[in-house]
């Protein structure tokens, strides 16, 4: 069975719990089977902390669709120097709330999409898993759009028994590579308690695992 990580992006050398910075893991990240990053990751400079190798890419479809968004256009500019960083480096996957049965197959028409033969995750299913979840835990409707990191991790557990996941820490930081804009900041429009919540249930169930805490090698 092949063993897969997600790197998040969190600031790995932040202060939390007294402790200042996270254990160095790249090397450990780098001998996965499978390493997902997400979004506008960075590992030059940052392979000590998190690894180099990339064999998947995770990228929300704001960045992807739409012209309006301060990043629209990254994945042009940087594919190939995602690749050339990590040859390794397979398929972009758009990963994104389908609220909509259809939804998938309609962002799969996307001229970005066929273009570039990128992968659109079907999240249908985990959506509505996971609005179940949020009525349990709030008592209430209002189910905000889940962050990159959560969706991937629900994702991917229908393809493999387990995931590891390394630098996450919803929303207690900003991204890792420094603030340029309020795009590096936590999104106040994510319920990042809530999505802590079910990984942490994960966690319990054995189908998760974080990679600081396991010390990798379970």
């Amino acid at each position: 069975m092949q063993k897969v990580i997600i790197v998040a992006n969190a600031d790995y050398m932040s202060s939390q719990d007294g402790v200042f910075g996270k254990k160095p893991l790249g090397n450990e990240v780098d001998k996965f089977d499978v390493v997902i990053r997400m979004n506008r990751y960075v590992t030059d400079g940052h392979e000590e902390h998190i690894g180099s190798k990339t064999d998947l890419w995770c990228l929300n479809r704001k960045i992807l669709l739409q012209e309006e968004n301060l990043y629209y256009g990254y994945y042009d500019e940087n594919w190939e120097k995602y690749k050339l960083q990590s040859p390794s480096l397979k398929k972009c996957v758009m990963m994104t709330y389908c609220f909509e049965k259809d939804e998938a197959d309609e962002l799969r028409k996307e001229d970005i999409v066929v273009k570039n033969n990128i992968e659109v995750a079907n999240t249908y299913k985990v959506i509505n898993e996971l609005k179940d979840r949020w009525r349990d835990f709030s008592g209430n409707d209002n189910f905000k759009k889940p962050a990159t990191g959560i969706m991937a991790i629900l994702h991917y557990l229908n393809s493999y028994n387990k995931i590891y996941t390394h630098n996450f820490d919803w929303g207690k930081t900003s991204h890792y590579w420094g603030v340029v804009n309020a795009a590096d900041r936590p999104n106040r429009h994510h319920s990042w308690d809530f999505e802590e919540k079910v990984v942490n249930d994960l966690i319990s169930e054995g189908k998760v695992t974080d990679a600081i805490v396991s010390g990798v090698d379970q």
